[in-house]
């Protein structure tokens, strides 16, 4: 990618799909470090926006003394879902 070879280190994190495309999925400095595991609220707000459950929703991470931090979620419910 570097015509000189030189590279520079950023925070964002991604993948390169099977065609080839640069897919930027976060940024490293967004993870919430949970019980000694890395968990991305990109990640997390993707699987609760599928269920469609949710007219938004965002997730972070909230201090907690047994686990570094607790996964979190803040969501708007979706009005035409009842239960």
């Amino acid at each position: 990618i570097f015509a000189n070879q030189d590279s520079f280190q950023l925070d964002d994190l991604g993948f390169i799909d099977e065609q080839g495309y640069l897919n930027i999925i976060g940024r490293n400095s967004n993870k919430i470090i949970t019980g000694g595991e890395n968990v991305y609220p990109n990640e997390v707000e993707a699987v609760i926006r599928a269920t469609q459950l949710v007219d938004d929703v965002c997730v972070i991470g909230i201090c907690d003394r047994t686990w570094g931090q607790a996964v979190t979620a803040v969501y708007v419910p979706n009005p035409k879902v009842t239960t």
